[in-house]
């Protein structure tokens, strides 16, 4: 499995524990998946792959580039729940003190991951796209995910 599909493999399964997002009903999806999209959803896009500048040649260190897609059906939702999902997004990869944990290894206890040989080191928060498409909203979250993988 690529960097890039591993990251989006533990993105998507640390929003898809959000209960509000269960409750919601809003599915969560990979990017390179292939099944049905309905809305409400979000999906996790690793898009790119690169090494980071501040690292050497070869260290094996990555920084992927990760959008976020925040997709509601205009005439099931209104903009604020748009936002809201949007903010909880960010709050739940950026705010939440578990998200990391939740993707390296434990220090002690089981391995319960999502996604094993995978170390992440920084989430990064880029831009925010915003944008309406007739009957539809959308928001794009950028992030660089600086990572490694290797258990460690």
């Amino acid at each position: 499995m690529t960097i890039k599909r591993k990251i989006e493999k533990a993105i998507a399964a640390i929003l898809r524990a959000n209960a509000g997002f269960q409750q919601q009903g809003v599915a969560i999806i990979e990017g390179r998946a292939d099944g049905e999209r309905t809305l409400p959803c979000i999906i996790a896009y690793a898009e790119s792959a690169t090494p980071p500048e501040d690292f050497p040649s070869g260290a094996g260190i990555w920084a992927v580039g990760l959008k976020v897609f925040v997709l509601t059906q205009a005439d099931d939702e209104d903009v604020e729940a748009q936002d809201e999902r949007a903010s909880e997004v960010i709050r739940e990869i950026l705010g939440n003190p578990d998200t990391m944990a939740l993707l390296n290894i434990p220090e002690e206890g089981p391995d319960t991951r999502p996604v094993k040989d995978l170390h992440v080191y920084d989430i990064q928060e880029e831009t925010l796209d915003e944008g309406r498409d007739e009957r539809h909203f959308g928001d794009v979250l950028n992030f660089t995910v600086i990572c490694q993988e290797v258990d460690g």
